[in-house]
């Protein structure tokens, strides 16, 4: 479905192995692979934690849809202003964490994505969150929201 071949060699454990194949995987496929493994995530969470049956084709459906409805979203908003400031990331003192929050309000069908990452002075990935809400606040509401 995907089209990825991936190697599967003995690596020792996941961590190697999930690295080794992102080393291998070209700019078109990586976010496929990586949208793949965040259907896996889920697909076991809902199981162990909702008691919901793991389907590997809807599992990959769902994955896949969501990667192209995010890629066609970001293709749209650059389109749609390509005069828009472009923000960098700054690092924190030394010594400090930097932890950025976000919010999407989508008022016509009363829901919010909220999320933030944790990062430290060089920007090595700490932890991050996410979530999907019922109903709308303001985005500012929204972002503190996101840090519960």
């Amino acid at each position: 479905m995907l089209g990825i071949l991936v190697d599967n060699a003995a690596h020792g454990n996941v961590i190697d192995w999930l690295f080794h194949n992102i080393s291998l995987l070209s700019t078109e496929m990586l976010p496929k692979f990586i949208m793949a493994c965040w259907g896996i995530w889920q697909s076991r969470n809902d199981c162990v934690w909702n008691g919901v049956q793991f389907a590997t084709n809807t599992m990959l459906l769902r994955s896949v849809t969501f990667y192209h409805n995010w890629a066609s979203v970001n293709a749209l908003e650059t389109t749609r202003n390509p005069h828009a400031r472009e923000e960098q990331w700054e690092r924190p003192a030394a010594g400090r964490l930097k932890l950025n929050s976000d919010a999407s309000l989508n008022h016509t069908n009363n829901v919010m994505g909220l999320g933030w990452v944790l990062r430290d002075q060089e920007g090595t990935f700490m932890a991050a969150k996410n979530k999907c809400l019922r109903g709308v606040y303001t985005v500012d509401e929204a972002e503190a929201i996101s840090l519960r």
